[in-house]
């Protein structure tokens, strides 16, 4: 997102808790928002000038407590720090929070929500927070439920993560093989400079009159297909390994996940542009 930003010359104020060195063309604050006051809030939004805050900061993993107040109270915390000013909120929610999904279909946003894990939960709720805020007028806000993202820099934590890391290691110590969780998954995957573009053209939309947007694809590819196609643009041809033992509990109770995007393109004009190679090749990148 900052290097997006900078490289359409977009002015943006980076606020984090701890203090982070600002990229050319950007400003750093140090603002723990969880314990922000409107007051700051305000002052914060009056010096930047701004228009649009965009809340990218979350969890995909630890404790219930840890996802429930990065997941959960920060974006409640934001709609109060938000209501009445004249900015738009777009935050960054998940399909974590729909669940398992009708195998073959694509899940749109009238969907009844029933997340299975304590993230996909923390997530919604989260969502939530936002959502009635909107529909009580009280804020111009919109979340976009961001599918399988792909791209540099993803923790071992995650599935494309991990398959970076065990690549890697198989080319530095010439291995033939590597072992992974099941890998039979179906996903819509998604390369992570669609998503910044699509957060982008929610913050840039005159209007937007849907509170929930999905940001996929339309397309559900294996998760193996992923892995394969990294390691054939890691120029590493051994053997995937797959163990039950290391099934993901984050993601084992949903078998098949595939973005209903119709609303979102009629909304900001926006679909993902990049194949499923080029998003599997972007992992790797450091």
């Amino acid at each position: 997102m900052r290097r997006e930003l900078w490289r359409r010359g977009e002015p943006a104020v980076i606020v984090d808790r701890t203090q982070r060195e600002p990229a050319p063309g950007e400003s750093s604050h140090q603002l723990d928002l969880l314990q922000a006051t409107r007051r700051q809030m305000n002052g914060l939004l009056r010096r930047a000038n701004a228009s649009v805050v965009i809340n990218v900061a979350g969890l995909v993993s630890g404790s219930a407590a840890e996802l429930e107040r990065a997941n959960a109270r920060l974006p409640a915390r934001l709609v109060h720090l938000l209501t009445g000013e004249p900015v738009r909120l777009v935050h960054a929610g998940s399909a974590a929070e729909y669940g398992e999904t009708p195998r073959g279909g694509s899940v749109d946003e009238e969907a009844r929500a029933h997340p299975s894990t304590a993230y996909g939960r923390s997530k919604l709720a989260g969502t939530s927070a936002i959502v009635e805020a909107v529909s009580a007028g009280a804020l111009d806000a919109v979340v976009l439920r961001i599918f399988n993202p792909l791209g540099p820099g993803m923790p071992s934590t995650t599935m494309p993560g991990r398959a970076a890391e065990l690549i890697r290691q198989a080319l530095a110590n010439d291995s033939p093989a590597v072992t992974m969780g099941p890998l039979d998954a179906w996903r819509d995957y998604i390369d992570l400079r669609d998503v910044v573009e699509a957060l982008l053209a929610a913050a840039q939309a005159p209007s937007i009159s849907h509170p929930i947007l999905n940001v996929g694809t339309g397309i559900a590819h294996q998760s193996r297909e992923v892995v394969d196609a990294m390691a054939a643009a890691a120029g590493w041809s051994g053997h995937v390994i797959e163990d039950a033992r290391f099934v993901s509990d984050r993601s084992s109770a949903v078998s098949w996940q595939q973005a209903g995007v119709g609303r979102t393109a009629a909304a900001l004009g926006w679909r993902a542009r990049r194949t499923l190679g080029e998003a599997a090749v972007s992992v790797l990148a450091t």
